[in-house]
Parts: structure tokens; C-alpha cells; sequence
């Protein structure tokens, strides 16, 4: 598993690419890619187009990013007093949609 990123030219948003299985092999780095803007990003992108496999472990990584994002139930983690940012999965294979769906993400996350 791989995760690139790039933030957008003002900064304003992270854009996450999970390549390959996106499991609990994948924490660590997923983890330190999301917290390192210096500026706090009002928009995460995960975008799955590459992604093989998503499983469980996957599911809490998103909510982890959900509530340092300042969404989710620890809201405020990651920049406390901010507005939430906002979070889009996209480019979901039926494969990963239907884990998501099937987890109830849709009611938690902007998914396209």
C-alpha cells in the first residue's frame, strides 16, 4: 500500500491517494501524510481510483482522519477551535463503495 498527497497551490486543500490494499499496514504513513500540512487544509481528499482492497482497519483510519478533520466525536483534535474541514472520498471502485456503503460512511463522509 502507498498513499501520495499533494496540497493544492493556496493550501486550502489534501488530497490523499491510496494505491494498492488500504489496511492497517497503511496507519502510520496515512496518519503522518494527513497531519503534516503546516497550513490546516478546509478540504481532505482520499481518492481511491488505485485502491485494490479496503477492510476494516481502513474504516478507523478514516474516522481518525473524520476527527482530526474536527467532524467527527474527538472533535477539534487536529485544530481546535477551527471550522471542520470538510473530507471527499472519491473515485470509489463498486468494490470499496460497497464496504463503505455497507458501513454506513455515506452518512459521515461526501463520497463520489
Amino acid at each position: 500500500m502507498t498513499v501520495r498527497t499533494e496540497v493544492s497551490e493556496q493550501g486550502g486543500s489534501l488530497t490523499l491517494w491510496v494505491e494498492g490494499d488500504f489496511d492497517f499496514a497503511a496507519q502510520r504513513q496515512f496518519e503522518l501524510l494527513y497531519r503534516s500540512p503546516a497550513v490546516r487544509p478546509t478540504r481532505f481528499i482520499v481518492d481511491f481510483s488505485n485502491c485494490t482492497r479496503i477492510d476494516s482497519a481502513a474504516l478507523g483510519l478514516l474516522l481518525l482522519l473524520r476527527d482530526y478533520a474536527g467532524a467527527g466525536a474527538g472533535a477539534g483534535a487536529g485544530y481546535a477551535g477551527a471550522e471542520p474541514a470538510r473530507i471527499l472520498l472519491r473515485n470509489c471502485s463498486p468494490y470499496c463503495r460497497r464496504i463503505l456503503d455497507v458501513a454506513n460512511f455515506l452518512q459521515l463522509f461526501d463520497i463520489s
